[in-house]
């Protein structure tokens, strides 16, 4: 049951009220040397644009500032070094990634807080203000005990597999589960795994480069990796349950 769940990322989006966040300081020299020293970034500064992965994103100016492939020295109750993926300064959102639970974030914005608490604008506001929300997302992979074609209903799946089998009889069919939040006052907008807000899909599908049979998945979802882990438990249990009631 639930076997080597494994936590690939946790990624966590820091919202920021209009004009809280001032990209033209982060954009500054002094800016981009504290925080590259603060983790050990090998590489950060201005991109033209950042990925949308918490929602749309726009081309600013200043434009938002990215570091890459940092550390975070252990806290007291850690006793390894976080290794920090991205750090992404945006117009309203600070988004941080790392190959980590998501209680690590916790230092890594603590670390982050204090590399920049000494700037401010010309006005005397500070460079970073308060956030007001926080949104998560994380990566599991590991082996579950169910098959993929039990993610989908009988009549469903036995109507999609007899199409297959008449496409090509010598290949099988495996099905995975894309889904995205959506407000019923809301047009459909679609798939967003390659356009807006891609953190905000859930995805269970087979882990790429692994054989079917060994039943090793890869799991998407906007949550952190402790609620992460005990979705996939509870799905697992549900699964197998219904299985073995046929």
């Amino acid at each position: 049951m639930a076997q080597d769940l494994r936590i690939l990322s946790a990624t966590r989006s820091y919202e920021f009220p209009v004009d809280a966040i001032r990209l033209s300081v982060f954009n500054g020299p002094l800016a981009i040397q504290a925080v590259t020293d603060a983790f050990g970034f090998r590489q950060g500064g201005p991109i033209p644009a950042p990925a949308a992965r918490f929602g749309p994103t726009f081309t600013t100016f200043p434009p938002a500032v990215e570091f890459q492939l940092g550390t975070c020295q252990p806290s007291s109750s850690e006793s390894q070094a976080v290794h920090v993926r991205f750090l992404t300064i945006e117009q309203r959102r600070v988004v941080i990634s790392v190959a980590a639970p998501s209680s690590a974030l916790d230092h890594v914005w603590t670390q982050f807080r204090a590399a920049v608490s000494t700037f401010s604008s010309p006005d005397g506001s500070p460079a970073l203000g308060e956030a007001s929300g926080v949104i998560d997302h994380s990566e599991v992979s590991g082996r579950l005990d169910f098959a993929p074609e039990d993610l989908l209903a009988g009549p469903l799946w036995n109507a999609l597999r007899g199409a297959a089998r008449r496409v090509d009889a010598s290949h099988g069919l495996i099905p995975a589960f894309h889904g995205s939040l959506v407000s019923p006052a809301e047009e459909y907008p679609g798939d967003q795994r390659a356009d807006r807000g891609g953190n905000l899909m859930w995805t269970l599908a087979l882990r790429a480069g692994s054989l079917p049979s060994r039943r090793l998945y890869y799991s998407s979802a906007p949550l952190d990796s402790s609620a992460h882990t005990r979705l996939l438990r509870q799905i697992e249990r549900g699964l197998v349950k219904a299985a073995n009631a046929e």
